[in-house]
């Protein structure tokens, strides 16, 4: 779905190439929210807030501990259904909007109400892209079905008014191609509250509609967005650590086990798109049994990790230069750790994208 990469002067994809605009609709992906929240008289929120959009909303910075939204959060968690991702959670979180308290809108208004209204009234917005704490994941879905059985794709899909133009996943079907997918792709499922961004090579709802309601097709590529909630303490806009990789010598013929391409480029298996990352080249796959595989197996050194950005092959960083380095006899790979991998849930590390 992903191959051809065409850039920009600046590196990322160009705006008119098709990774250009699949980063175009991810930018616009947001989840509209309205919470109700109760605070006894004189308790504090434990929440800190921040006026943006020149005093019309205002954007969560963080949440304390123990405080009335933590707990509040919690008892969303307690309740809500097995598998719901926290894109859909009606909880608050850092990075999310508030554009209204109790009906008023404007920044100053709606924190006199915070701090005097026992009984508060929230409409938050939660973008994609943008936050201190979240980060676009994607993944590239293959989907296949038997139209001879009757089989369907097996999911609902609602288009979105969030100007973006990608597809809402309402619900997943117990049975259908999606849900063969799920089983077979644990780490990979498709939930609620997922957005289907592309279907093969068209965007657009109306498109991707018309593609999927082929009664003839039996397979397909979804291009599937959800939000990463970063680990408590990490931070998006501060670059991760850089680690230096080897050298890895190749005696006797033996390969580095090691694939490295664009990071918009196939295959995208759960990829977090970092900032300024989208033209980057990337650790795409390691290859079990080979050189950097039992290099990451060592005690003590830092590891090759897929999704990593790789700065330099030999200490050469120009791209189009890394796969001769690649080739030769010893290699040493500077690399820029990614924030966290996903998890077998779904979530990063182990709790980058938080699910309850």
């Amino acid at each position: 779905m992903l191959g051809a990469f065409s850039r920009s002067g600046s590196g990322d994809p160009a705006p008119e190439s098709f990774q250009g605009k699949v980063l175009s609709s991810l930018s616009k992906i947001e989840s509209s929210l309205t919470l109700h929240l109760q605070k006894p008289p004189g308790q504090l929120l434990g929440m800190q807030l921040a006026p943006v959009l020149s005093g019309s909303a205002l954007q969560v910075c963080g949440i304390k501990a123990g405080g009335l939204v933590d707990q509040y959060n919690l008892q969303v968690a307690a309740v809500a259904s097995s598998g719901t991702s926290w894109w859909e959670a009606q909880s608050l979180r850092d990075s999310d909007i508030v554009e209204a308290v109790n009906g008023e809108t404007s920044a100053d208004d709606m924190m006199k109400e915070l701090a005097s209204s026992d009984s508060l009234m929230l409409r938050v917005r939660r973008p994609l892209q943008g936050g201190a704490s979240v980060l676009p994941w994607l993944c590239e879905v293959d989907l296949k079905r038997n139209t001879a059985r009757g089989e369907r794709w097996g999911c609902q899909l609602s288009p979105v008014k969030d100007g973006s133009d990608t597809l809402d996943v309402t619900s997943v079907d117990r049975f259908g191609a999606v849900a063969n997918w799920n089983q077979a792709n644990p780490r990979l499922a498709i939930r609620a509250g997922d957005r289907v961004v592309a279907v093969g090579e068209e965007m657009g709802s109306p498109a991707m509609l018309a593609q999927l309601r082929e009664t003839t097709a039996t397979s397909c590529c979804w291009l599937v967005a959800r939000g990463a909630l970063m680990p408590g303490g990490v931070v998006v806009q501060k670059p991760p650590p850089e680690v230096i990789c080897g050298p890895f010598r190749k005696r006797d013929g033996e390969k580095l086990g090691i694939r490295i391409g664009r990071a918009m480029e196939s295959p995208l298996r759960g990829a977090l798109v970092e900032p300024g990352c989208a033209g980057a080249m990337v650790v795409k796959e390691i290859v079990s049994g080979f050189l950097v595989d039992r290099w990451n197996q060592r005690p003590g050194v830092p590891r090759v990790i897929e999704g990593a950005v790789v700065l330099s092959v030999n200490g050469c960083r120009d791209p189009q230069e890394f796969a001769t380095q690649l080739s030769k006899p010893s290699v040493h790979i500077r690399l820029r750790a990614p924030r966290a991998a996903l998890g077998a849930d779904g979530r990063g590390g182990s709790d980058l994208l938080e699910v309850i």
